[in-house]
């Protein structure tokens, strides 16, 4: 019966990972299609040619940057022309797209003339979009409306996925995601790697010798441990995906030679094992249905069974040896402390960690089983507080500093420190420190950054994204100095635990100083804190990916907010770096309305958000000149609307000068006083000019008139 219960609980173990693999591949997927949706909205999809479409490359590089994974943006269109940039992430980049050095993004632009041939031309950029070289055209048969993505998108209102390929380029397996655009019928796609999957399957272990393989709807390998096995080269130039015959192990290659890949369970022997196994359908999503194999030897299924066999009949032969007087007492002490046990097994169902009177048992389990369940409870309760603390905290440096701080109260160390990753991933920051009292306080800031390249523990812990415990040499020492100093002649353990976002990838370290004397293990490593800080450090590591998010979206909405205050003052050079000043001047007046002590404004004061609030309104303050027309706010003069109206002026000036002229000869004709009359008429058109022209000089488009003009 035991066997049979462990064989069912192994095939749910196996349904359970298939749920968590679909989970990982669409968790993996999902990002790189926010990225393709949101790239089919973008006027990129409406451009008509070459010149067009490269004043989108600030785009296509952040969307590239944000997804590591992706090797490849583009955008098909129904003419067949075809737009492709990649992102430059590494040396081996640049050789194989043979790029010139300072080289970050290539752009691919492939083109339909009327002759009906397609011509492709290459483009070299910087990192600030200045082009560095440019290939010369020449004659391709890429045809973007034979390519599967383009072909499957046409079929579909939704996004798609193609069935995993190999990327000659990258060398790896991957797929592209595209969607159609419903207004042009243009496709954007991106090129995905996934690899990843088959480090999440390399971290599955059902049974020690397990294997675990995904597999596509025609047989193939697309994610292996072994990811060396995923492409087959069946010639010099002619690579493919593997299938299971492909992989070497004799199991999996029996398992081919059934020709049966459909879901199904199954038990197949070989010369030393039997082996059970299920192959499982796995639904993510965009038409990609892979399936999972999962298979494992049944003696290792079975071990514990064997174990617990053996353990009973010693239990048993125990039980009939006592007498049953005493089993009876035995019964009432062990009842005791178990209803004891039970009773904070149901307050902790009821999340109620208010620690009981603690309950000794002569019975050494029972008892380890009381402190167990004590130090759960602790456990669980410290892990709830701290993780309340840790989403209720929005200062990113002092989130920083309380969980390093926890950190040390749980691993008691002599000191703990907290690295991050640089911007240009070369090296490893110290950000926060915590240290005992056995040592004097250090700042972060008079401790040394690490170079990744460097062999050192902590560096390793990063690159490897794996826990590393070792005793610093000569060479490690630089960094420890201080702490080594107030040891006398004790020895330094480091335990360093990286800190990994979403995707696994590394994002810091957390590295745990432990004090002892030469030659002996600190007594405080042990299993169950480490384990306990790297779910802290796991759970630090998502939050702290959550913050810089949600910090990078408040510096884009900054600059969007910015760029409307530029678009705005440069339609108005007379009024320019208008929206630029307003905001400066706006915080001084609240800076000097929050200082001021006395008078009405003695208890104003701003909050962080309103400092914000404030920030935003001040820098948007004249948005609505976006659709103001021209003429309203390019006040080049003061009376000029759709044209300048001192024109209208100037002809009512010139009807009093031909008025005056008129009548100069009306009175001459009557009088006969010719001189005097013209002298009159001299006089009054040279007033008349004046009073012109100093209207004409009210009438510039600055905002301030002298004092003697008003």
């Amino acid at each position: 019966v035991s066997s049979k219960n462990l064989l069912a609980a192994a095939e749910k173990n196996f349904s359970q990972v298939g749920r968590d693999l679909a989970r990982d591949f669409a968790n993996l997927i999902r990002p790189a299609v926010q990225i393709v949706e949101f790239r089919a909205l973008s006027p990129v999809m409406e451009a008509k040619n070459l010149e067009e479409r490269l004043r989108y490359l600030p785009e296509f590089k952040l969307a590239l940057e944000q997804v590591p994974g992706m090797t490849g943006l583009q955008a098909g269109y129904p003419n067949s022309d075809y737009f492709l940039v990649k992102l430059i992430r590494s040396s081996e980049d640049l050789i194989k797209l043979k790029a010139p050095p300072g080289t970050n993004l290539v752009v691919t632009h492939i083109s339909d003339i009327p002759a009906g041939k397609h011509f492709k031309q290459i483009l070299f950029f910087d990192e600030t979009f200045r082009q560095i070289k440019q290939n010369k055209p020449e004659i391709s048969d890429f045809n973007t409306l034979q390519r599967p993505w383009y072909k499957l998108s046409q079929s579909s209102n939704t996004p798609i996925a193609t069935p995993p390929y190999f990327f000659h380029f990258a060398r790896k397996v991957g797929t592209t995601i595209a969607v159609r655009d419903k207004e042009t019928n243009a496709v954007a796609g991106a090129d995905l790697t996934i690899e990843s999957l088959s480090k999440i399957i390399g971290s599955y272990k059902i049974t020690p010798n397990s294997e675990i393989v995904l597999l596509g709807k025609s047989g193939d390998v697309f994610a292996y441990k072994d990811t060396g096995k995923l492409i087959f080269q069946r010639g010099e130039t002619d690579f493919e995906l593997a299938g299971l015959a492909d992989l070497g192990h004799p199991v999996l290659t029996s398992i081919a030679n059934t020709a049966n890949l459909e879901p199904h369970s199954f038990t197949i022997k070989t010369d030393e094992e039997s082996w059970r196994g299920e192959i499982l359908p796995i639904n993510i999503g965009y038409d990609i249905n892979p399936k999972l194999l999962i298979t494992a030897p049944e003696s290792e299924l079975l071990a514990h069974a064997v174990k617990e066999r053996q353990q009973a009949i010693k239990i048993t032969l125990l039980i009939l040896a006592a007498f049953l007087p005493l089993a009876w007492l035995v019964a009432q002490l062990i009842s005791k402390p178990l209803r004891r046990l039970a009773l904070d097994a149901e307050q902790i169902n009821h999340f109620d960690f208010k620690q009981s009177r603690e309950g000794r048992s002569f019975i050494k389990e029972v008892d380890d089983l009381a402190k167990i369940m004590g130090f759960m409870k602790k456990t669980i309760s410290q892990f709830l507080t701290l993780t309340e603390s840790l989403n209720k905290e929005k200062d990113f440096d002092h989130l920083l500093a309380k969980r390093t701080r926890e950190a040390g109260k749980i691993a008691k160390t002599e000191a703990v420190i907290t690295y991050l990753l640089s911007d240009d991933k070369l090296k490893l920051e110290p950000v926060a420190i915590h240290c005992s009292n056995t040592i004097s306080a250090i700042s972060e800031k008079q401790l040394p950054s690490l170079l990744i390249k460097e062999n050192h523990g902590i560096c390793r812990a990063s690159i490897n994204n794996k826990i590393n415990i070792t005793i610093p040499g000569s060479d490690e020492k630089t960094g420890f100095n201080h702490f080594l100093s107030h040891l006398d002649n004790h020895e330094l353990t480091v335990v360093a635990l990286p800190l990994q976002d979403r995707q696994g990838n590394s994002m810091g370290v957390i590295a745990l100083l432990y004090a002892h004397s030469p030659g002996k293990q600190p007594e405080l490593i042990q299993d169950d804190r480490i384990s306990f800080i790297k779910k802290m450090s796991s759970l630090a590591g998502v939050l702290l990916e959550t913050r810089q998010l949600l910090r990078m979206q408040k510096e884009l909405f900054n600059s969007f907010i910015k760029l409307i205050a530029g678009a705005i003052d440069a339609k108005s050079p007379y009024t320019g770096g208008h929206c630029q000043r307003v905001p400066v001047i706006a915080k001084m007046l609240a800076a000097a309305a929050c200082e001021e002590k006395n008078g009405i404004f003695s208890d104003f004061n701003l909050t962080e958000e309103q400092w914000e609030e404030l920030h935003v309104a001040a820098w948007l303050h004249d948005c609505g000149k976006v659709t103001t027309p021209d003429y309203v706010v390019d006040k080049a003069t003061k009376l000029e609307t759709i044209y300048d109206r001192i024109h209208e002026v100037r002809m009512r000036f010139e009807v009093l000068k031909r008025d005056a002229e008129i009548a100069c000869w009306q009175n001459i004709a009557k009088t006969g006083e010719k001189e005097i009359r013209l002298a009159q008429l001299d006089e009054r058109i040279t007033r008349l000019d004046q009073d012109f022209a100093f209207i004409a000089q009210c009438n510039q488009g600055s905002e301030f008139m002298a004092p003697e003009l008003i």
